[in-house]
């Protein structure tokens, strides 16, 4: 759902407020990141887990948009899901492991 409105040449600040309204509602209407399901999605699963520890570590990079997946109530709770080890989510957010154990794994495989 997208909207235009034909704004004058200087009129930049209501295209600006239509990018943002366009983002909110993109955001908002969320389907279901499974092959199969096509639901609109309810609840968002982190594949690297968002536990005390990994906050601790990651902040806010935890909720990375690599590290989100946007599901249906079934199949966050009902289907296997795709988890990230500490190595594969630092390769997705492109920064290097924070604990001695993932900086260990990455150098020695």
């Amino acid at each position: 759902m997208n909207f235009k409105i034909r704004c004058n040449p200087g009129s930049t600040d209501a295209e600006v407020i239509i990018v943002k309204i366009n983002e909110k509602l993109n955001k908002k209407f969320m389907f279901c990141e499974t092959t199969d399901c096509g639901n609109r999605a309810s609840e968002k699963h982190h594949i690297f887990s968002d536990k005390k520890q990994n906050r601790k570590l990651y902040g806010t990079l935890i909720d990375h948009d690599n590290n989100i997946q946007f599901l249906c109530y079934n199949c966050h709770h009902f289907k296997p899901l795709k988890k990230f080890t500490e190595v594969e989510f630092c390769e997705a957010v492109e920064i290097e492991p924070l604990s001695k154990t993932g900086q260990q794994k990455k150098r020695f495989g």
